[in-house]
């Protein structure tokens, strides 16, 4: 099975912020400045089991089927955004937008009696029948890869696993060794991008390092990893926008007008992975300088943190836009 990360990671990450960014850099005394007066509100947040991060609330199926759908829901979990807003779930009860749409998507379905966790449905899943799962309303970004990778999770799954994502984690005891066989045999989870003039190929494994946290968080049953420690944060468009407002991250005049002008940023472009790599390496730094104040956290964990900040930020802060399936 390929290696596409090890405990390695982290470092090189960091390695290549520190060294080679040109579009997106980091400010060490801004950071520190951060920690020094955050270091207790984000002692509290992760003590307290990280309040207001969100979970998964599905009833009337059984611990198999809810992990089922979780793993889906993370497989989906990319691109929401339109120029305008973002992509938005209602069933004229409830509605959310976003990853949290997509939650509340599948537990409405899975409420109608929708067997929306099960391998032989997602094999026979219509585009029809995809379109009325995810509500009336504006049609999801990417809705045909979205289709096409339901289909290809539940082809793997009845093949490989019995149609239980239970026995894919009980085949490694290690998160990476998860990461890296999530990504081998569902290759849409495989995430890396090719950067710099030798093009060399930088792994981040966004959805498939959020899914082995999620299931250590919400379904701890089933793992037999539990060296989380080893994850890196999620390399998304939201927490940049936290570590940016601090000023913590600070982008070049061409990426930030860009992205404040809400203009897209071509996927694989320089500045668009160095937006995904170079905030991880921040995350380190700031994981380092608490460590000074006696405060240990994971990389996960400090995520959720500037996650939910990025959340309640300002009206009209932007975040970048790039179309891809890795987040």
């Amino acid at each position: 099975m390929p290696a596409y990360i090890d405990r390695g990671t982290i470092a090189n990450v960091a390695s290549c912020a520190a060294s080679g960014s040109e579009h997106v850099l980091i400010d060490r005394v801004a950071i520190s400045r951060f920690v020094r007066d955050n270091h207790e509100r984000i002692k509290e947040f992760a003590d307290s089991g990280m309040v207001g991060y969100p979970g998964y609330g599905f009833n009337g199926i059984n611990r198999d089927q809810m992990l089922n759908a979780a793993f889906l829901i993370n497989s989906l979990n990319f691109s929401y955004w339109f120029r305008d807003g973002h992509w938005k779930f209602s069933d004229g009860k409830r509605g959310a937008e976003g990853s949290s749409g997509l939650s509340l998507a599948f537990k409405a379905a899975i409420e109608k009696g929708m067997e929306v966790y099960d391998a032989d449905f997602l094999l026979h899943l219509t585009g029809e029948r995809f379109a009325e799962m995810l509500g009336d309303g504006r049609r999801i970004p990417l809705f045909r890869e979205r289709l096409a990778i339901l289909k290809e999770d539940g082809a793997v799954l009845k093949r490989e696993y019995g149609g239980r994502v239970s026995n894919l984690l009980r085949r490694e005891d290690s998160v990476i060794g998860l990461v890296n066989r999530i990504a081998t045999d569902f290759p849409s989870f495989l995430d890396y991008s090719p950067y710099g003039r030798e093009r060399h190929p930088v792994y981040l494994m966004k959805r498939a390092q959020l899914f082995v946290w999620d299931a250590s968080r919400n379904f701890p049953w089933t793992l037999r990893a539990t060296d989380t420690e080893n994850l890196t944060s999620f390399a998304d468009y939201r927490v940049p926008m936290s570590l940016r407002r601090h000023g913590m991250i600070f982008y070049s005049d061409g990426l930030a007008s860009r992205i404040d002008g809400g203009m897209p940023v071509r996927h694989n472009s320089d500045p668009e992975i160095e937006n995904r790599f170079v905030p991880l390496a921040a995350i380190e730094m700031e994981k380092g300088e608490l460590g000074r104040y006696g405060i240990r956290v994971t990389s996960a964990v400090l995520d959720a943190f500037h996650w939910l900040d990025a959340h309640n930020g300002p009206d009209g802060e932007r975040h970048i836009l790039s179309r891809t399936i890795a987040y």
